[in-house]
């Protein structure tokens, strides 16, 4: 396999990645088992398909990026507002498969207005992972047209959020969305919302796949308890 020849990451990668300080002997563990959970529902839930041009918005340490190197992708960007794991992951990545491109994002999170360098319908499929727990409504609006915009015909997002059971409110570093309020901003934005089991409230993750607006397609939605 090629990941293989990935050496292991620095270890405060591995802590942005997984964010368990408690367990530090066992972050490199964790790192790879996260990653296969997620390439497991991506490709159950949110139809990761041979042949996508994927998009990481924020790559957190690589951990979805290294179970990629064996898929047959077309080609990988994953952002980072982290300089070091922006050149790790390119001197010891990119140089060895250049299907894989890692950008630093320069995205203000209080900023309520989301850009990227990407020309409309560059990606097939995007992973969306720990963003909209972290951002206030205005900003994850924001993310969602731009998602929207950079979103080829037929194209998947996968996303994980908090969702509330009342009105949609803040906490430091965390936001929790009223489902009612993040659909209408998921169709403004032009795209639909697949959920067909009733979403965990608190700090649970929803994990959900957002397509084009329009004509649904099979409804695969996976809401699940966990990282």
């Amino acid at each position: 396999m090629k990941r293989d020849w990935l050496p292991r990451p620095p270890p405060h990668h591995l802590l942005e990645a997984c964010g368990l300080p408690a367990i530090q002997d066992q972050l490199h563990e964790e790192f790879k088992s996260v990653g296969e959970r997620l390439l497991r529902r991506c490709k159950e839930n949110g139809r990761l398909r041979k042949g996508d041009r994927v998009l990481d918005i924020d790559c957190r340490g690589g951990r979805f990026a290294q179970v990629l190197l064996d898929e047959p992708i077309a080609s990988y960007v994953g952002i980072s507002s982290n300089p070091e794991i922006v050149d790790w992951y390119a001197r010891e990545v990119t140089r060895r498969d250049p299907r894989f491109q890692f950008l630093l994002s320069d995205v203000v999170e209080t900023r309520s207005d989301v850009r990227s360098p990407f020309p409309d319908d560059s990606f097939d499929f995007v992973m969306a992972d720990s963003v909209f727990k972290n951002v206030p409504p205005k900003v994850a609006a924001s993310y969602l047209r731009e998602i929207s915009r950079v979103l080829a015909p037929g194209g998947r997002v996968v996303l994980d959020l908090y969702f509330a059971i009342g009105t949609t409110y803040l906490e430091p570093g965390f936001s929790f969305f009223n489902p009612k309020d993040f659909t209408r901003m998921v169709e403004e934005a032009g795209l639909r919302l697949e959920m067909t089991d009733i979403p965990f409230t608190g700090r649970a993750e929803n994990w959900v796949v957002l397509t084009e607006g329009g004509a649904p397609e099979a409804p695969t939605t996976h809401t699940t308890k966990g990282g």
